[in-house]
Order: C-alpha cells, then sequence, then structure tokens
C-alpha cells in the first residue's frame, strides 16, 4: 500500500518536511517541534491539522 503526504506551503510545516527529508532517521516528536518553533504543542498540532488534514503522528509516520 502507498501512502500519500499532504503537502503543505506553511513555512513550518515545510521546515519540517525539509529535515525529515535531510535526515530520515531522526524521529522528532510534536515537543521537540515546539520548541523549535516556540510554540505550544496544542497550535502545533492544530497546524500540522489544519495544512494536512492528518494529526501530527499520522503525517510524521506517512513522511518517514
Amino acid at each position: 500500500m502507498q501512502l500519500q503526504l499532504p503537502v503543505s506551503a506553511h513555512p513550518k510545516i515545510r521546515q519540517m518536511v525539509n529535515h525529515m527529508e535531510a535526515s530520515p532517521a531522526e524521529r522528532q516528536t510534536l515537543a521537540q517541534w515546539v520548541q523549535v518553533f516556540a510554540m505550544s504543542e496544542r497550535n502545533l498540532a492544530r497546524l500540522v491539522v489544519r495544512e494536512t488534514g492528518l494529526s501530527f503522528r499520522r503525517w510524521r509516520h506517512q513522511m518517514q
């Protein structure tokens, strides 16, 4: 089964995608990403859902 990754032009989502593509072995959590972006887990989780239609966990799994 092939999974499709929803893409987004949002700068924070693009930064996560670029990092995951460059370092696929790293599995940063939502908590680690909020440190990078200086925002709450709830806000980042909502952003990922709004931009991709998937939860962060599912989106990250499909990305990797």
